[in-house]
């Protein structure tokens, strides 16, 4: 199998079985929506941030299948990691998508396999949107603990 069929696997596992599909509750869920209208991707993100880190995630997306599995990717590399750390991965999945080199690479896991994306223009903000959309949630206000 070569790289690129790896890819499209994982591309594909990734939209058709996504994960943090469990609907969040209580008081502190905080929820944000994104779109991509170029494509007609929607996303809502809830999370609950707490004791220093991003505790839960739930996401419900109707789009396209890059914008689906960059979806399941990223709620699966920012799940218990700080803020600082969720930064850092959006900061390298927004490299990834402008072909420009950063560290650690591996960090990125399944996500790496979205670089063939970078070559498709229309595409990167299908790719993006997630990790737009968790860079709003965690920077829309303070958080608080308690």
């Amino acid at each position: 199998m070569d790289i690129r069929s790896l890819y499209q696997d994982i591309i594909l596992d990734n939209a058709s079985h996504p994960q943090f599909q469990k609907r969040l509750s209580g008081t502190r869920i905080q929820k944000v929506l994104v779109n991509n209208p170029t494509c007609g991707d929607r996303l809502v993100i809830n999370g609950i941030y707490q004791h220093h880190k991003l505790e839960a995630i739930y996401f419900h997306i109707n789009g396209c299948i890059i914008s689906k599995a960059s979806t399941n990717m990223m709620a699966h590399l920012v799940i218990h990691h700080s803020i600082k750390q969720i930064d850092d991965l959006v900061l390298s999945f927004s490299k990834l998508m402008t072909n420009e080199d950063f560290a650690n690479k591996d960090k990125l896991g399944d996500a790496l396999s979205l670089s063939s994306v970078a070559k498709l223009p229309v595409r990167i903000k299908c790719a993006m949107l997630p990790w737009k959309g968790i860079y709003q949630l965690l920077h829309r206000e303070v958080h608080h603990e308690n």
